[in-house]
């Protein structure tokens, strides 16, 4: 009789690629999205995000509920069926530096904008 969860683990995570123990299948799917995904996709939905990692629905929908959870993602529509998600402040950090590329000095609080640039932040 061999061990099934042994087994499984080093099909994942065969010795020669992964010289440490395996992570649980959720980190890994939450590490993906993070190192691989959500920086260039920052609103998304979890049917998308199925199909940009290759990974299960059940997968993904487990670790985006975690990462949501966690204040990470925020969901941006209402009801459970068609939810999406944005990367919290992501969108707001990229208008942000695109709007300090379009001045100057840097600041289009100070210098306006020598190109279109996103509109400000009301919170700011």
């Amino acid at each position: 009789m061999h061990n099934t969860a042994a087994w499984r683990s080093s099909e994942r995570c065969p010795p020669d690629r992964f010289p440490m123990p395996c992570p649980p299948r959720g980190v890994a799917t939450i590490a993906q999205l993070l190192d691989e995904v959500l920086p260039q996709t920052p609103i998304t939905t979890v049917a998308q995000l199925v199909r940009l990692t290759g990974r299960s629905p059940q997968a993904v929908k487990e670790a985006v509920d975690r990462l949501h959870r966690a204040g990470v993602l925020v969901q941006t529509t209402a009801g459970r069926r068609n939810r999406a998600f944005e990367v919290d402040g992501l969108v707001e950090l990229i208008a942000g530096f695109e709007r300090s590329l379009a001045s100057p000095v840097g600041d289009t609080a100070v210098e306006s904008p020598v190109r279109p640039v996103p509109r400000r932040s009301p919170d700011h």
